[in-house]
């Protein structure tokens, strides 16, 4: 036991030479953090290879204040374990150089957003050892100046939606929503559901579809325009993703008949669209269309004759036969970011003696 004792002690002393000698200088250090995506970071895989280099980060950058603390910790623990009442241990000192170098990080680095998951990952580590280490004081003041700097971030990303058409930054709200609510006394600072409504008030859309359609001697010019609005939902990997569904009226625009006079008249119809698997990260969505044509079709009225006839429908079926799904089509949509016009495309494909060339676009919108 005395043994044990007089080895603690040793290790003790050894370790608040440590620290007497780094409070001699007056400046703290700072690791510059590196850059990681916070925009693109959903995917799994992204995630654990990006959660390992920061915690790779976070001994780099809180060293050495925060490994002599964690040291302390240790031996201190031991000697209390042994009845042996603790010495001067400095620790007071280590945690407000820990706190200032906190602060200089936020405030050289805070307003990039590259560098945020890894000044978050060094603060849980700092903040986690102040509050073992009972000193509720620099805790309290340590979590006061995290939750200010997340606090900005938030409405600068829900800004940017709006303005600058950035869609990655809605995984980056998501996560760091996540973050600061799983992060302890940090809870409670960003309502989900508040910025959730947010989010979903900037993110909304129109729709714009034109169908440009020929077979034999018809040419048919069919288009709508309509809302979408987004709502949560599960997309690939499991992952939480805004879904974007939206009612509106199809119309024929115009007719044309190469081989005489004919005329046509269809009625307006209505058009059920979905659009999911919204990832600007990837570039990739999938619309979704129960139909683009009059489901009782097209009268077409030439001299004395008239005749009923659904062709759009044939055209539009089989000229898009490779989008066809169960109760309707589905169009993989290529996605930009940063521009009003996140989808601007055209798919142009011809069957079966018909053509179509079907237009696409998705026009941010936010409230």
């Amino acid at each position: 036991m005395e043994q044990r004792i007089a080895d603690s002690a040793k290790h003790q002393n050894a370790i608040i030479e440590q620290i007497k000698a780094l409070l001699k200088q007056s400046n703290v250090s700072i690791v510059p953090p590196p850059s990681y995506e916070l925009e693109c970071n959903e995917d799994p895989v992204v995630e654990l290879l990006t959660e390992q280099l920061v915690q790779s980060y976070v001994k780099q950058g809180g060293d050495p204040e925060l490994g002599l603390l964690e040291q302390l910790i240790t031996v201190r623990r031991e000697l209390a374990m042994l009845g042996v009442e603790p010495a001067d241990s400095y620790q007071a000192q280590l945690a407000n150089r820990l706190l200032v170098k906190a602060q200089t990080l936020i405030k050289t680095y805070g307003s990039q957003r590259d560098k945020v998951l890894a000044i978050l990952g060094l603060a849980h580590k700092a903040a986690n050892v102040l509050q073992l280490l009972g000193d509720s004081a620099i805790e309290q003041k340590f979590f006061g100046e995290i939750t200010g700097w997340l606090s900005k971030l938030v409405p600068d990303m829900l800004k940017d939606i709006r303005t600058q058409h950035d869609y990655r930054l809605v995984n980056a709200v998501f996560t760091l929503t996540r973050v600061i609510n799983s992060s302890g006394k940090l809870s409670g600072q960003a309502d989900p559901s508040e910025i959730l409504r947010q989010i979903e008030e900037a993110m909304r859309f129109d729709l714009s579809l034109a169908l440009e359609a020929s077979g034999g001697a018809h040419e048919w010019s069919l288009k709508s325009e309509f809302a979408l609005t987004p709502t949560l939902a599960a997309g690939k990997n499991k992952l939480l993703q805004l879904m974007y569904v939206g009612e509106g009226q199809g119309t024929y625009a115009s007719y044309a008949y190469k081989n005489g006079t004919q005329t046509m008249q269809a009625p307006d119809f209505p058009v059920m669209a979905k659009v999911t698997d919204f990832d600007p990260c990837k570039g990739t969505a999938v619309l979704f269309l129960d139909r683009f044509f009059a489901q009782e079709g097209e009268t077409y009225l030439r001299k004395d004759t008239t005749n009923k006839a659904p062709i759009v429908w044939a055209a539009f079926a089989n000229v898009f036969r490779a989008q066809q799904v169960d109760q309707g089509f589905e169009f993989e949509l290529p996605v930009k970011t940063k521009t009003e016009k996140a989808v601007d495309t055209v798919f142009d494909q011809s069957a079966k003696g018909f053509t179509g060339k079907f237009t696409v676009k998705l026009t941010h919108k936010p409230q």
